[in-house]
């Protein structure tokens, strides 16, 4: 199997695609079948390098603290990492303990050894501390690996939830989370095959022996079960090695297509009953009440539909049959997510009882429960539509989602973790330093040292830059590699610049997305202005014979917005959330001396930045603590009436880094009636268990909501 790096890294994330026509680059999104010269791929991840700037703080941060927090709380009884010891004890005829944990805890520890993975191909570029954590992760990897091999059953099967327990019949529960595991045991054995050059194949060739067990065990073959992951994830990693095989030689095209035909049949067993091994009931949690190419309405768990909505799109990269069947489901699912069940954050699902999607403009804030995970699952399916329908709207996304609706997941200690990400608390939340389920703080870290995967597609014709990110980045265009150099201020300042290095003089198309929150912009090439608007889909476009040397400097102004969401999210009328550049922005009781709930904010006024070095005042090894914070005028109320206050707001992402207070993302434009207890506290000879202050006052004339009284 020798392999190397640089075609690896180009099929385990580039995939064939087609693009299509959008209607307005920043809202709409509509896949239409084009020829195989349009298709896109991105740049993957083991060709651009985050060299330096806001994401390579945070690498560092991952690498240096995140990571090892991780590893020590998978290595605990009940982590995850017990159970893959005590399998392999099992399996070698060793003393052996039993399960522990969550009955899906493998996957959390696959995770991690995913993240591993990535953080040994981060250039160090000299920093001592980077250097030492890797060589501890490093180190790690050689002590799990003779475990994970031994763990593994015989057919190749592997989930330890079931090899532990013997009597219990596997595959029998379709919500028990075995194929999620292997899913991303699978994802990790890739990373670990990159990360090693190809040079190391023993976790990729574990993960073909789990390939092959499920290409052996489900389809509508003779003894075949015609079965669903309840939880997807496992047609997303079936794909990933599916490309990866067709590049292994002799013998692996042939397992290319099983996977990726296995991948294809999870999905289109969906809603199709006839002939279960196992009756699903057609739930909706887990996106089973119809065929996916027939679902217009994101419903269910959040994170199982939109790892499924990515599948769709990957797997319609690489089927042109499928390609057609899924276009207008994706389409409709992707609008209606965006459009009808978002936060300004980029959060999905606010039912905190099934981590899912309500009906559309069913957003309360209180409720926002938008798990990390779901954060990063719309990432992913954006990624994969970029590469369907070359517009910007899905970089737009990516960049809401990465900098709002995930990286607040992690403290500036790197050891604490949100799983959920609130908009408005009046008590202030705190994040933990883990999780029994802990899918959320793995998944952050898999996608922080993955980031690069995110910044650049490109067609045999254009290069499309989504992300404004610092970075090094290889690409090639026919014979000629080509260079890019990318030093960017983001979040903080909208302006860059891109170097280009080439050794001959090459024909293409240069596209920077126009960001939708940007006013005024000026792109520079070699020193002079260039006359240049967006095009329908988004892009400014630079058409022209590039040189070895050419520089584009590009500068995106970023005012201060007033975001108000649509009449419809009844919850939100007179209220508004602020925005600078691609950062969401929210008040903390610690910085406001007002009731940041009641209090109004002047949406004309004009705000002041300040900059801070350190939020919280403590030292900041990795650079993480600095940010701007904004100053707006508003007015609170008084005995006397108002009175002029300021309000100072952080980035949504810094939050709940000091004193756990109230705390909230949309602030009141107008006075909102105050409920009677901010006043007085209540008091009464007697009381009922059940009573709340909210009672008092209510309007309300049922009697449970009555606050107890007696003659």
């Amino acid at each position: 199997m020798k392999h190397t790096k640089r075609i690896l890294a180009v099929l385990l994330t580039s995939t064939l695609c087609f693009g299509c026509c959008s209607a307005a680059f920043a809202n709409d999104a509509a896949p239409a079948s084009v020829t195989e010269a349009e298709l896109l791929r991105n740049v993957p991840t083991e060709n651009v390098s985050i060299t330096s700037g806001f994401f390579r703080d945070y690498q560092r941060l991952t690498i240096c603290q995140i990571i090892p927090t991780a590893i020590a709380n998978v290595e605990k009884g009940t982590g995850g990492m017990p159970n893959i010891i005590n399998a392999a004890k099992m399996h070698r005829g060793e003393s052996y303990s039993g399960f522990s944990g969550a009955l899906y805890v493998d996957s959390d520890v696959h995770k991690v050894l995913e993240s591993m993975c990535y953080a040994l191909t981060i250039d160090p570029m000299g920093d001592s501390a980077v250097l030492a954590a890797q060589e501890q992760i490093r180190s790690k990897l050689e002590e799990w690996i003779p475990y994970y091999l031994d763990a593994q059953d015989t057919n190749g099967y592997f989930d330890t939830y079931y090899i532990l327990q013997p009597s219990m019949t596997k595959y029998s529960n379709v919500n028990n989370h075995e194929l999620y595991c292997m899913g991303h045991f699978i994802e990790a054995a890739l990373a670990h095959y990159a990360c090693t050059d190809g040079t190391d194949t023993r976790l990729l060739e574990e993960a073909i022996r789990v390939a092959d067990h499920l290409a052996a065990t489900f389809g509508t073959g003779a003894g075949q079960r015609k079965q669903i992951p309840g939880h997807q994830e496992i047609e997303l990693a079936l794909l990933k090695l599916s490309l990866l095989c067709q590049t292994l030689g002799a013998g692996y095209a042939e397992k290319a297509q099983a996977y990726s035909q296995l991948a294809a049949f999870f999905l289109d067993t969906r809603g199709d009953y006839e002939g279960r091994a196992v009756d699903c009931d057609a739930w909706i949690h887990w996106q089973d009440h119809m065929p996916v190419a027939q679902q217009t309405e994101a419903v269910g768990h959040a994170v199982r539909a939109q790892y499924m909505y990515t599948a769709m799109a990957e797997l319609s990269c690489v089927d042109p049959a499928r390609r057609t069947l899924y276009a207008s489901a994706l389409s409709s699912l992707w609008n209606d997510v965006t459009h009808t069940k978002q936060y300004v954050t980029g959060g999905v699902g606010h039912s905190d009882h099934m981590e899912g999607f309500s009906t559309s403009y069913d957003l309360p804030n209180d409720k926002s429960y938008c798990e990390t995970c779901a954060g990063i699952a719309n990432m992913l399916w954006n990624r994969a539509m970029s590469k369907l329908d070359p517009t910007s709207a899905y970089a737009n996304q990516i960049e809401t989602d990465i900098y709002n609706a995930v990286l607040g997941c992690v403290n500036f200690d790197g050891n604490k973790f949100f799983y959920q990400n609130y908009l408005t608390s009046d008590t202030g939340l705190t994040r933990n330093s883990w999780y029994g389920t802990a899918c959320c703080p793995p998944n952050l870290t898999r996608t922080l040292l993955s980031l690069g995967s995110y910044i650049y597609n490109i067609s045999d014709t254009a290069l499309y830059v989504n992300q404004y990110i610092t970075n090094e980045a290889q690409v090639a265009f026919g014979d000629t590699p080509v260079q890019v150099a990318m030093n960017s201020n983001f979040p903080n300042k909208g302006n860059g610049n891109l170097t280009l290095s080439m050794d001959e003089a090459t024909d293409f198309t240069l596209n920077l997305r126009m960001p939708a929150w940007a006013g005024s912009f000026t792109v520079k090439v070699n020193g002079t202005a260039l006359r240049l608007s967006a095009n329908e889909k988004g892009w400014l476009s630079i058409s022209r014979t590039w040189s070895d040397g050419d520089i584009i400097e590009f500068d995106f102004s970023m005012p201060v917005r007033f975001e108000k969401t649509p009449d419809q999210v009844t919850t939100n009328i007179g209220y508004t959330a602020v925005r600078r550049g691609p950062l969401v922005y929210c008040a903390e009781a610690v910085d406001n001396d007002f009731r940041i709930r009641y209090a109004t904010i002047d949406e004309t006024a004009e705000a002041t930045l300040v900059w801070t070095d350190s939020l919280d005042g403590a030292a900041d090894p990795y650079g993480v603590r600095d940010l701007y914070q904004l100053k707006i005028p508003g007015k609170k109320q008084n005995h006397n009436g108002t009175e002029v206050v300021t309000w100072t707001l952080i980035p949504f992402y810094a939050r709940s880094n000091r004193a756990q207070c109230a705390m909230s993302v949309y602030l009141p434009l107008v006075f909102k009636a105050q409920e009677l207890h901010q006043f007085a506290t209540p008091t009464a000879s007697y009381t009922y268990p059940g009573d709340s202050p909210l009672h008092l006052n209510d309007g309300s004339d049922s009697p449970a909501n009555r606050w107890t009284s007696w003659n």
